[in-house]
């Protein structure tokens, strides 16, 4: 039985760094992305909010409040970009400051994201 239970954390690892491989590849793309194409920019942000919130289901056990804290903060942020055009300069700001709270803690949860990638994928 013990076998088994290794072969599913194996399986749950793979499955994680690749979904976590696919973010990293998709945000050096958007990296790329023309910031003043208001369009393009709420696109890539709703895209990245949808892969953070598929990396929530296969992530590890040790890094599920990392990823969930992570994918939340990717979704408030793209929800004030998609609610707050870019016409309404300080309501889109004051929106994406709010969104933009947990960022001291959204930072530490990538460094663990990114410290398992190092160790385990």
């Amino acid at each position: 039985m013990a076998f088994y239970l290794l072969r599913d954390d194996e399986d749950s690892t793979a499955a994680f760094c690749e979904q976590l491989n696919e973010i990293y590849l998709a945000d050096a793309t958007a990296a790329q992305l023309d910031t003043t194409d208001a369009r393009a920019v709420r696109v890539e942000l709703t895209a990245a909010a949808e892969r953070f919130g598929e990396l929530r289901s296969v992530a590890p056990d040790e890094l599920e409040a990392a990823v969930d804290l992570i994918a939340e903060f990717a979704s408030d942020v793209a929800l004030a970009a998609r609610d707050h055009p870019p016409d309404e300069p300080f309501d889109r700001a004051a929106a994406l400051s709010e969104a933009s709270a947990s960022a001291p803690e959204v930072e530490q949860a990538l460094v663990r994201v990114d410290s398992f990638r190092a160790t385990s994928c």
